[in-house]
């Protein structure tokens, strides 16, 4: 098994791959049983694979199965492409992430949305 991961996390990923479900699956049962070295090995894989479409979606889920790694990552990213996370917050997405979203992380989004650092001039 430890072999067939390390394959895997090395392979080069592809956005929203089936090898990113894998992570994902993975990612929350190492969190269930606190195996931290695996978890943050599934954060890296997912942080290799951000994108404009997918990096709301990713803080929350890291935020939600104790991933800091890939948190972190994600704001790094959000820093790094303020148009695009401008341009996110305006879909629909962005205002509806469904009805299992809580407050805390609409406020964790809307942080991010109001930080300095993503203020561009149109």
């Amino acid at each position: 098994m430890r072999s067939a991961f390390i394959i895997f996390s090395l392979a080069e990923p592809s956005v929203d791959s089936a090898e990113d479900e894998f992570a994902k699956q993975l990612l929350v049962a190492a969190d269930r049983f606190q195996l931290a070295d695996l978890v943050e090995a599934c954060a890296d894989r997912l942080a290799r694979t951000l994108t404009a479409d997918n990096v709301a979606r990713r803080m929350l889920f890291a935020d939600r199965h104790n991933a800091p790694r890939l948190l972190q990552r994600c704001i790094e990213f959000i820093r790094a492409n303020p148009r695009q996370w401008k341009s996110l917050r305006r879909t629909d997405e962005f205002g509806s992430f469904g009805p299992g979203l809580d407050s805390a992380d609409k406020t964790l989004l809307q942080a991010l949305s109001n930080s300095a650092h993503l203020k561009t001039t149109s």
